[in-house]
């Protein structure tokens, strides 16, 4: 799957407090990390 972004997000996304930017990125790992796994799981 593929993620796209405006530039404006980026522009939004960098003025968020730190550790909401923290809690962000771990949210988007868990994200990429769970549909990788659905993916394996549903090819067995």
């Amino acid at each position: 799957m593929n993620h796209r972004t405006l530039p404006r997000f980026w522009e939004d996304y960098k003025q968020l407090p730190k550790d909401i930017l923290a809690l962000a990125d771990k949210n988007f790992e868990l994200f990429k990390y769970t549909l990788t796994t659905l993916r394996f799981i549903s090819k067995k």
